[in-house]
């Protein structure tokens, strides 16, 4: 995905970032939302560009490397460990400025753990 979007980018293809933004405006809209509520408002652009950044990456990545990360049991683990981590962070004092790092480091983890141990 996101190497269809640099070379949409590159090439000027605008019909198709505008049949992109159209069909995904349900998603851009719960991701904000979801980003603003998680982040209190602060830096939400930011952290909704890096939590795309990172899917669209992984996406590429799956489809390069032949990796898996989007099945029921990758996804289940990389919820625990972030729903874990997160209140970690907001356990302890200042801990919530890390929260986008934690955020991309418990996926990164988890891919490791999935196609290593458990795969």
């Amino acid at each position: 995905m996101l190497m269809e979007i640099v070379y949409n980018a590159l090439t000027f293809n605008v019909g198709w970032f505008l049949n992109l933004f159209t069909g995904n405006l349900l998603w851009l809209l719960m991701m904000y939302i979801g980003v603003h509520i998680l982040k209190n408002g602060q830096r939400v652009l930011y952290n909704n560009l890096v939590i795309w950044l990172v899917v669209t990456g992984t996406m590429d990545l799956a489809r390069i490397s032949g990796l898996s990360f989007y099945v029921a049991e990758a996804l289940m683990v990389v919820y625990l460990m972030r729903l874990s981590v997160i209140a970690l962070l907001e356990g302890s004092p200042g801990g919530m400025k890390y929260f986008s790092l934690a955020w991309v480091l418990t996926f990164w983890v988890t891919l490791v753990i999935y196609n290593v141990f458990m795969r």
